[in-house]
């Protein structure tokens, strides 16, 4: 058995969770154990919702996309991970663990593979909601507040002309009213494609999600977000205040 005084290595996470939320939970236990000056060895991820297509390399992407399996100590005892406390939200965006997950996220990551840097590139997290959510949006925003949104940040200076990217799933006619000749649609895309793309956009509007808050974790650059009780946003994050969240009771 590994000994808990001296290691930690992040908690087991049910399959029902997707990237986003796992993600999280390993910046957590990476903070975690630099601030109780404990080391960090990792666990690989074991399974993942949102598999829609049945990839059978769908975990080694999401290794890849992380980048972390052949910089650390690999935990094999799954008790020992089990037991590991998924006591929420542990993070220091200063820290020298966060600052490692971001040398090690962008390692193996070329930006002019996803934008242009002929442009501003503002990418636009758009989540979808479903009956099995733990949480739930009174008045969520519709395309109306995301056209009225795009039409207030082209009034901004930007150091190149701006381009809008907006990311999402579903159906792709839903978001049709968004395009315009500068806002491009990027809708069931990879999560690689998506979550990469969003963490080095120039700026970046996160959703009330795990998966765009992690990107805005490890993006370099300006930040937005719509206040989420379930999130604490990190203190150079700018909000856009718009709606009321409530626990989804069933």
């Amino acid at each position: 058995m590994i000994d808990h005084n001296k290691f930690i290595t992040n908690p087991f996470v049910p399959s029902c969770e997707g990237f986003g939320a796992q993600y999280l939970f390993i910046i957590s236990a990476m903070n975690q154990a630099e601030a109780h000056n404990k080391q960090f060895v990792y666990t690989p991820f074991q399974s993942m919702a949102h598999n829609y297509d049945n990839d059978p390399n769908f975990l080694n992407k999401k290794e890849n996309l992380v980048n972390f399996i052949d910089h650390f100590p690999i935990n094999t005892d799954m008790e020992f991970q089990k037991e590991c406390s998924g006591n929420g939200a542990f993070f220091n965006h200063q820290s020298e663990s966060t600052k490692r997950i971001k040398k090690l996220f962008f390692a193996n990551k070329d930006k002019k593979k996803h934008f242009s840097d002929q442009f501003t590139n503002i990418a636009i997290h758009i989540r979808n909601y479903t009956p099995n959510d733990y949480i739930e949006i009174q008045n969520q925003p519709d395309n109306a507040f995301y056209c009225k949104l795009v039409d207030n940040f082209r009034l901004k200076s930007y150091p190149r002309p701006p381009r809008f990217h907006i990311y999402s799933l579903g159906n792709q006619d839903k978001f049709n009213m968004l395009v315009s000749e500068d806002v491009f649609l990027h809708i069931n895309e990879s999560i690689e494609d998506t979550f990469t793309s969003m963490a080095f956009s120039d700026i970046l509007l996160i959703a009330p999600s795990c998966f765009s808050y992690c990107a805005g974790f490890l993006s370099e650059n300006t930040v937005w977000y719509l206040p989420d009780p379930g999130q604490i946003p990190l203190p150079h994050w700018k909000p856009i205040y718009y709606k009321v969240f409530r626990p989804l009771h069933k």
